[in-house]
């Protein structure tokens, strides 16, 4: 008896393998990509708006991170992910830089000492950027591989980690802001990559 239901929960496990194998290696039309990428910053400009301006320096959104800290952040991985872009693999971090939580320091902190609005016009700009790169990118390069040869991954799975991370970003505001949560069903990767 025990062992059918190891035998069964292995089952899973395998299918479960299986999946994820596909999806590491998810393929698709770079136009979703695009369209969820305007989608996303749409969403994330709305909210946004939501926070008062004299509040946007000074109110924390995420943790003990203002909304000027949270876009630097974001724009931060997002000039990571433009540098994938053009060396075709996970670019190196800056010096003295190990981890993604260091990463994280890094990105608020070489931004701390902007304007609000310099923040939100290199937000736009980098985002325009990147855009701008997928939209330059053939199909066949987006669905080529990205990376190291031993852990492939494709160029359209290392772009829906950025757009993941915006939308989760998204959702953690909405909470801040007192707003309803973000239907499941619109934050999850695997509607974009099924």
């Amino acid at each position: 008896m025990q062992a059918e239901h190891d035998a069964d929960h292995m089952h899973d496990i395998v299918a479960w393998k299986t999946r994820m194998a596909i999806k590491r290696n998810a393929i698709g039309p770079k136009a979703v990509l695009i369209a969820g990428y305007r989608a996303s910053r749409r969403a994330m400009r709305a909210l946004v708006e939501l926070v008062p301006p004299n509040e946007r320096e000074t109110r924390p959104v995420h943790g003990t991170w203002t909304l000027k800290e949270l876009l630097s952040h974001i724009v931060g991985w997002e000039r990571y992910a433009i540098d994938g872009i053009h060396s075709g693999n996970w670019p190196p971090l800056p010096d003295g830089v190990t981890d993604i939580s260091s990463f994280n320091e890094y990105s608020v902190a070489t931004r701390q000492t902007l304007t609000w609005e310099a923040v939100w016009t290199e937000f736009g700009d980098t985002r325009w950027e990147l855009q701008n790169l997928i939209a330059y990118l053939s199909q066949s390069d987006v669905n080529g591989v990205f990376g190291d040869p031993q852990r492939p991954q494709t160029m359209y799975q290392w772009l829906l980690i950025w757009l993941h991370h915006e939308l989760e970003h998204s959702a953690e505001l909405r909470v801040a802001l007192d707003l309803p949560d973000t239907p499941s069903h619109l934050t999850r990767i695997s509607a974009i990559e099924s």
